[in-house]
C-alpha cells in the first residue's frame, strides 16, 4: 500500500504532486491532497496524517499483510 499526502500550498512540491509514485506501485495506491496546507504538513494537518496511517494499517490488516507503519526516531 502506498499512500501519498500532497500539501496543496507547498512551494517546494513537484508539479503534479506525488503522482509519479503511482507507476512504482504494484498494490493499492491512494493520493490525498491536503487543501490549504503548506510545507509543514505535520503541523498543518496532524489529523489527516494520523487518519492516513490508521487507514493504511487497516487496509494491510484486511489483506493479511504486515503493517506498513514504521516509527522513525
Amino acid at each position: 500500500m502506498i499512500r501519498t499526502l500532497d500539501a496543496e500550498r507547498d512551494p517546494s512540491a513537484a508539479p503534479g504532486g506525488c503522482t509519479s509514485y503511482r507507476g512504482g506501485s504494484t498494490g493499492p495506491y491512494e493520493q490525498r491532497t491536503l487543501q490549504g496546507i503548506g510545507h509543514n504538513v505535520p503541523q498543518g494537518a496532524p489529523v489527516a496524517i494520523a487518519r492516513a496511517v490508521v487507514d493504511a494499517a487497516r487496509l494491510s490488516a484486511c489483506r493479511g499483510e504486515r503493517s506498513p507503519v514504521r516509527m522513525v526516531t
